[in-house]
Protein backbone atom coordinates (compact mmCIF):
# COMPACT_ATOMS: atom_id res chain seq x y z
CA UNK A 1 0.00 0.00 0.00
CA UNK A 2 1.45 3.57 -0.77
CA UNK A 3 1.66 6.27 1.35
CA UNK A 4 -1.21 7.85 -0.75
CA UNK A 5 -3.41 4.72 -0.54
CA UNK A 6 -1.93 4.89 3.64
CA UNK A 7 -3.20 8.89 3.72
CA UNK A 8 -6.46 8.74 1.60
CA UNK A 9 -7.91 6.19 3.52
CA UNK A 10 -7.60 7.99 6.55
CA UNK A 11 -9.23 11.25 5.22
CA UNK A 12 -11.96 9.14 3.91
CA UNK A 13 -12.52 7.64 7.45
CA UNK A 14 -12.82 10.53 8.73
CA UNK A 15 -14.91 12.26 6.13
CA UNK A 16 -17.54 10.02 5.45
CA UNK A 17 -20.38 9.90 3.67
CA UNK A 18 -22.75 12.12 2.01
CA UNK A 19 -24.05 14.95 3.99
CA UNK A 20 -25.73 18.36 3.46
CA UNK A 21 -24.59 19.83 7.09
CA UNK A 22 -20.76 20.78 5.79
CA UNK A 23 -21.03 24.57 6.11
CA UNK A 24 -24.01 24.45 4.00
CA UNK A 25 -22.97 23.13 0.73
CA UNK A 26 -23.39 19.07 0.15
CA UNK A 27 -20.32 17.14 0.78
CA UNK A 28 -19.27 13.50 0.27
CA UNK A 29 -16.49 11.86 1.08
CA UNK A 30 -15.29 15.09 2.19
CA UNK A 31 -15.53 16.59 -1.42
CA UNK A 32 -17.51 20.15 -0.99
CA UNK A 33 -20.03 20.58 -3.93
CA UNK A 34 -19.11 24.29 -3.75
CA UNK A 35 -15.03 23.39 -4.07
CA UNK A 36 -16.35 21.00 -7.16
CA UNK A 37 -19.01 22.56 -8.93
CA UNK A 38 -18.32 19.88 -11.77
CA UNK A 39 -18.56 17.65 -9.79
CA UNK A 40 -22.33 15.55 -8.73
CA UNK A 41 -20.96 15.11 -5.04
CA UNK A 42 -24.72 13.00 -4.06
CA UNK A 43 -23.32 9.98 -6.38
CA UNK A 44 -20.04 10.53 -6.15
CA UNK A 45 -18.12 7.39 -5.69
CA UNK A 46 -15.44 6.01 -3.22
CA UNK A 47 -12.94 6.00 -6.69
CA UNK A 48 -14.14 9.40 -7.72
CA UNK A 49 -13.32 11.03 -4.19
CA UNK A 50 -9.69 8.98 -4.13
CA UNK A 51 -9.15 10.49 -8.14
CA UNK A 52 -9.96 13.83 -6.62
CA UNK A 53 -7.94 13.70 -3.60
CA UNK A 54 -4.82 12.35 -5.37
CA UNK A 55 -5.04 15.06 -7.76
CA UNK A 56 -5.85 18.48 -6.47
CA UNK A 57 -4.84 17.74 -2.81
CA UNK A 58 -1.72 15.23 -2.63
CA UNK A 59 -0.23 15.98 -6.30
CA UNK A 60 -0.77 19.51 -5.97
CA UNK A 61 1.40 19.54 -2.90
CA UNK A 62 3.86 17.24 -4.81
CA UNK A 63 3.49 14.93 -1.60
CA UNK A 64 5.03 12.07 -3.37
CA UNK A 65 8.50 13.65 -3.32
CA UNK A 66 7.84 15.01 0.65
CA UNK A 67 9.04 12.94 3.24
CA UNK A 68 6.70 10.77 4.74
CA UNK A 69 5.64 12.18 8.08
CA UNK A 70 5.56 15.73 5.81
CA UNK A 71 3.54 14.25 3.44
CA UNK A 72 1.02 13.38 5.94
CA UNK A 73 0.80 16.75 7.46
CA UNK A 74 0.72 18.75 4.29
CA UNK A 75 -1.96 16.49 2.04
CA UNK A 76 -4.27 16.70 5.46
CA UNK A 77 -3.75 20.57 5.61
CA UNK A 78 -4.74 21.01 2.13
CA UNK A 79 -7.75 18.71 2.41
CA UNK A 80 -8.90 20.86 5.42
CA UNK A 81 -7.33 24.25 4.68
CA UNK A 82 -6.78 24.28 1.08
CA UNK A 83 -3.49 23.54 -0.69
CA UNK A 84 -2.47 27.02 -1.68
CA UNK A 85 -2.30 27.39 2.53
CA UNK A 86 -0.85 24.05 2.58
CA UNK A 87 2.04 24.75 0.42
CA UNK A 88 2.54 28.34 1.16
CA UNK A 89 2.66 27.25 5.33
CA UNK A 90 5.60 24.20 4.37
CA UNK A 91 7.61 26.82 2.50
CA UNK A 92 7.57 28.94 5.30
CA UNK A 93 8.31 25.89 7.76
CA UNK A 94 11.21 24.88 5.51
CA UNK A 95 12.22 28.71 5.18
CA UNK A 96 12.10 29.42 1.64
CA UNK A 97 9.99 32.09 0.06
CA UNK A 98 6.33 31.21 0.37
CA UNK A 99 5.26 31.46 -3.31
CA UNK A 100 2.80 28.29 -3.76
CA UNK A 101 4.94 26.29 -5.85
CA UNK A 102 6.57 23.24 -4.41
CA UNK A 103 9.57 22.82 -6.72
CA UNK A 104 13.36 21.89 -6.51
CA UNK A 105 14.16 24.67 -3.71
CA UNK A 106 11.25 23.91 -1.05
CA UNK A 107 11.85 20.11 -1.64
CA UNK A 108 15.62 20.70 -1.07
CA UNK A 109 14.77 22.57 2.07
CA UNK A 110 12.51 20.22 3.56
CA UNK A 111 14.93 18.01 3.12
CA UNK A 112 17.49 19.25 4.84
CA UNK A 113 15.35 19.84 7.85
CA UNK A 114 14.92 16.88 10.87
CA UNK A 115 11.07 15.21 9.54
CA UNK A 116 9.95 14.97 12.78
CA UNK A 117 10.38 18.60 13.84
CA UNK A 118 9.44 19.78 10.72
CA UNK A 119 6.06 18.00 10.72
CA UNK A 120 5.58 19.48 14.41
CA UNK A 121 6.13 22.86 13.52
CA UNK A 122 3.70 22.50 10.75
CA UNK A 123 1.00 20.90 12.98
CA UNK A 124 1.80 23.94 15.78
CA UNK A 125 1.25 26.71 12.83
CA UNK A 126 -1.89 25.03 11.43
CA UNK A 127 -3.47 25.80 14.95
CA UNK A 128 -2.55 28.85 14.82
Amino acid sequence: MSLFDEAVAEILEIEGGYTTDDMGSPTNFGIRQANHPDVDVQHLTVQQAISIYKAEYWDRCNCDHLPAQVAIVVFDAAVNQGPGWAKRTLQREAGVDADGVIGPETLAAVRQKPQEALARAYLVRRLL
